[in-house]
């Protein structure tokens, strides 16, 4: 490989999960088929697999985790805009933004209308007897 006339050669690559490896081999220039003559340089780089060597655990856990709970919270708003933009659409809801607002500080069981007691009689009267 020294010198002013380059040789030919092969590479030859082994990429594993966690490592890569590499061989060089020189090849005959003089024939038309090109046949191996000698070896040349190679190596390997293993790099380590992504564990804790301590507990085992993968490193990737804690971003795994994170990246769930984004994705979670982001489908979550989703289907909440989603349904508003239904409830807006089918005029449950009003459309500006100020009103919407001005309707969460209502209390919901205000509107609900109390039974009086002659109405309570009234359907208790009128049930039918089991006895």
């Amino acid at each position: 490989m020294h010198g002013g006339v380059p040789r030919a050669y092969r590479l030859g690559l082994d990429l594993g999960s966690n490592s890569i490896g590499w061989f060089m081999v020189m090849l005959d220039t003089t024939e038309s088929r090109r046949k191996p003559v000698s070896l040349g340089p190679g190596g390997v780089r293993v790099f380590p697999d992504g564990r804790d060597p301590q507990s085992g655990s993968s490193n990737a856990v804690d971003r795994r985790t994170a990246r769930g709970m984004r994705r979670r919270r982001d489908r979550l708003l989703a289907r909440q805009k989603a349904l508003m933009a239904a409830l807006i659409e089918h005029g449950l809801m009003p459309k500006e933004e100020y009103q919407r607002k001005a309707l969460e500080a209502l209390d919901p069981y205000s509107f609900v209308q109390q039974p009086s007691m002659n109405h309570c009689r009234r359907i208790i009267s009128d049930a039918p007897s089991s006895i």
